[in-house]
């Protein structure tokens, strides 16, 4: 009797482990480290920056999504700059740390 109760916690357990170990693994996979993502492409150039805010233009022929990424601070929402189009960016932490497609 001892035994099958044994036997049933273990198997449990295993389960229990397994599920775990899978839940684990899909919020591993699902996060993208900043070294895989893309790079704003050349033609969204920084115009000016000053202490916490920089303004961007796209020279692209076409629209482009880019973000600010902000080391030691919350990075910015992505913004769509249309071609030959300017946006400025302001933040209060962190400093600047490059663009980033979105």
């Amino acid at each position: 009797m001892h035994v099958n109760l044994i036997k049933d916690n273990l198997l449990k357990l295993t389960r229990m482990a397994a599920i775990g170990t899978t839940a684990a693994t899909l919020t591993l996979a699902s996060t993208v480290p900043p070294s895989f993502a893309a790079p704003a492409p050349n033609c969204v150039v920084v115009r000016s920056q000053a202490r916490k805010s920089i303004t961007v233009q796209n020279q692209c022929r076409t629209q482009q999504r880019v973000k600010l990424i902000i080391a030691f601070g919350r990075d910015s929402a992505c913004r769509v700059i249309n071609p030959s189009g300017i946006v400025r960016f302001t933040w209060t932490f962190g400093n600047f740390d490059r663009l980033e497609r979105c």
